[in-house]
């Protein structure tokens, strides 16, 4: 996942839980995108986990988790861009059925790079 593009895990945990004190990054529908531009990630980084059952998230349950970690120094608003736009994607349902559905690892990558336009 985040092997070779972060040194201090710890310290970019801590960044996207304290983004996540702000304001929860949970969509519903089981949900939830965290993100966080940090100095601690080296390369910006899309990571996905499909949990067996859901967590506790805010207000809310999240059982499929997108993660967005940015260099701090990434350009510009590039993670609010990706943000948005996949927050916009799962409003859909044919989008979310696609992602929980995915049959591999590589094939949940492919929708995202195609959708997100990355």
């Amino acid at each position: 996942m985040l092997a070779g593009r972060c040194r201090y895990p710890r310290k970019l945990e801590a960044d996207l839980w304290a983004r996540e004190a702000v304001f929860s990054t949970g969509l519903g529908f089981s949900f939830a995108i965290p993100h966080s531009k940090s100095e601690h990630i080296e390369q910006s980084t899309i990571s996905v986990a499909r949990l067996n059952a859901p967590v506790r998230w805010g207000d809310d349950e999240a059982q499929f988790i997108i993660m967005l970690t940015l260099n701090k120094h990434a350009a510009g608003d590039q993670h609010m861009r990706i943000f948005s736009r996949l927050a916009r994607r799962i409003m859909h349902e044919e989008f979310r059925n696609t992602l929980v559905n995915a049959a591999s690892a590589d094939a949940i990558a492919s929708l995202l790079q195609h959708e997100l336009e990355l």
